[in-house]
C-alpha cells in the first residue's frame, strides 16, 4: 500500500476600475466608459508519497518510508486598459467604438501587449419617417460590425526556458546538474482573431415573430501552437505564432413568442 498527501492552495484576484460618462439631448444619446483592470493568478501545490509501513494497521506517512515528493509554484497575471463610446441618434443610427490593450505575464518580453479594436454600426429603418406605419412589421434594423480578439490561453512560462534536473559526468563522477526542458521564444505573442459580421433584426406581428440573420468572416491568426523542431535544436517541439484559420458562414435564428391572454 501507498499513502498520500496533497496540499493545493489557488487564489485568484481581479481588481477592475470604470469611470462612465452619460449624455442625453434631444435626439442625441452619448455613452463613454473608460477603465482598467488588473488579475492575478498564485498556486502553490506539493504532495508527499510514501510506503513500506511496518503493518497494514498503521499507514500514516510519517510510519513509513517517504518514495517521493513535489512542490509547484506558478503565477500568471493579466493587466488591461479599455475604453468604449456609444452613440445614438433617435433610435435610427448607432454607433459602438471600443478598444482594449492588453498585457500578459505569459508571453515573451518583446511582445507582451496586444490592441484590439472593434467598431459596429446600426440602421433602424423602421424608425425612418419614410418607412410606412404599420402592425405587421414591427421592427427592421441591419447592421454591421468588425472586431480584433486575443487568446493568451498557453501554459505559464511559455515563453521562457524552463530547467529541469539532469545529471552530468565531472571528473568521472555522477554530478546533479540542470538542462533547459522547453525552448525560449522572446516574441511569442498573442494569438488573435479578426471577425467581420454583418446582419439584418426583423420583427413581426407585434415582435411575436422574429427573424436574425448574419454572415460572418473571422480570420485567427499567429495561432498559439507547438511545432515540432530538428532534434539538433535539443528539443521536440518549440511553442510558436504559426498558421491562420478561416471560417465563414451564416447564421439564421426564427423565435416565436406565444402570449397568453387577450390584449
Amino acid at each position: 500500500p501507498e499513502a498520500r498527501s496533497f496540499n493545493s492552495n489557488i487564489t485568484n484576484w481581479v481588481n477592475e476600475n470604470t469611470l462612465s460618462y452619460k449624455l442625453k439631448e434631444d435626439a442625441h444619446s452619448l455613452d463613454l466608459l473608460a477603465g482598467f483592470s488588473v488579475q492575478k493568478e498564485h498556486m502553490f501545490r506539493s504532495g508527499i508519497y510514501a510506503n513500506s509501513f511496518p503493518n497494514d494497521n498503521v499507514q500514516t506517512i510519517n510510519a513509513g518510508t517517504v518514495t517521493s515528493a513535489f512542490t509547484e509554484i506558478q503565477e500568471w497575471s493579466l493587466l488591461s486598459y479599455f475604453a468604449r463610446a456609444m452613440y445614438d441618434f433617435k433610435g435610427r443610427y448607432l454607433l459602438n467604438l471600443s478598444a482594449r490593450r492588453d498585457g500578459s505575464s505569459r508571453f515573451g518580453k518583446n511582445t507582451k501587449w496586444g490592441w484590439f479594436p472593434a467598431a459596429s454600426i446600426g440602421w433602424r429603418v423602421s424608425k425612418e419617417n419614410f418607412f410606412p406605419e404599420s402592425n405587421f412589421v414591427s421592427d427592421l434594423k441591419f447592421r454591421a460590425s468588425y472586431g480584433v480578439t486575443g487568446n493568451f490561453s498557453i501554459p505559464n512560462y511559455g515563453a521562457i526556458a524552463l530547467l529541469e534536473p539532469a545529471n552530468y559526468i565531472f571528473h568521472d563522477e555522477v554530478v546533479n546538474g540542470l538542462a533547459p526542458s522547453t525552448s525560449p521564444n522572446s516574441d511569442l505573442s498573442w494569438e488573435k482573431t479578426k471577425m467581420i459580421d454583418v446582419g439584418m433584426d426583423l420583427s413581426l406581428l407585434n415582435d411575436r415573430l422574429s427573424f436574425i440573420a448574419d454572415y460572418y468572416v473571422s480570420d485567427t491568426e499567429d495561432l498559439l501552437i507547438n511545432r515540432p523542431v530538428p532534434g539538433s535544436s535539443g528539443f521536440a517541439t518549440s511553442l510558436q505564432n504559426i498558421g491562420k484559420v478561416r471560417n465563414k458562414g451564416f447564421e439564421l435564428l426564427i423565435s416565436y413568442e406565444y402570449r397568453l391572454g387577450v390584449e
